[in-house]
């Protein structure tokens, strides 16, 4: 309702670490974003290669918006598994309406097993199995030290001075501003 913020903030407000997993490339080590406590799950598969922060592109195009991305699924003699596909358009894509917001995204992807390894892949209709059904990942301390906040333009005083103390104890270098749009 337009009561709220949008938050500026650096690119990668996140903290940055090396990882190996036995089921990815070998065991490679690779650098990401996704926190320690997501890659020592037991619950899940992290893809760590797509990007993870990318600009969202705008269509009308339904096979971009909602892409099939799994082409080949294999479960090896040895437990592992042989996954091919096409990840590289989930969360790319937004109807054209949207085109407005200029956003990007960040993203990632992990997949649910069961305590055998097994891969679920059928989602959409077991959202009740999934692990979480969403992730908050942690800001560093020192990505508060250069935020810019613009209040919703029917933001109340009595928020945009809750706004003004909560900056003063967290991010006391932040600017804030107000919107310039005139909603009534």
């Amino acid at each position: 309702n337009m009561t709220g913020v949008r938050i500026k903030m650096r690119k990668y407000p996140f903290s940055k670490k090396k990882y190996s997993l036995f089921y990815y490339d070998n065991g490679k080590k690779f650098e990401s974003f996704v926190p320690e406590s997501l890659v020592a799950r037991k619950d899940i598969y992290l893809y760590p290669t797509l990007p993870f922060l990318r600009k969202v592109e705008y269509t009308d195009n339904d096979d971009l918006i909602y892409p099939e991305p799994i082409d080949y699924l294999c479960k090896n003699s040895n437990g592992t598994f042989n996954l091919s596909g096409n990840f590289e358009n989930i969360n790319k894509f937004k109807r054209k309406s949207w085109l407005f917001q200029s956003e990007w995204r960040y993203g990632f992807i992990i997949f649910p097993h069961d305590e055998k390894g097994c891969l679920n892949m059928q989602l959409e209709a077991n959202a009740k199995d999934l692990p979480f059904y969403f992730y908050d990942f942690e800001i560093t301390e020192e990505a508060l030290e250069d935020i810019e906040i613009l209040t919703g333009p029917k933001m109340h005083p009595g928020d945009k001075e809750l706004l003004k103390i909560l900056c003063e104890k967290y991010c006391p270098n932040a600017v804030v501003k107000e919107s310039q749009l005139q909603i009534n």
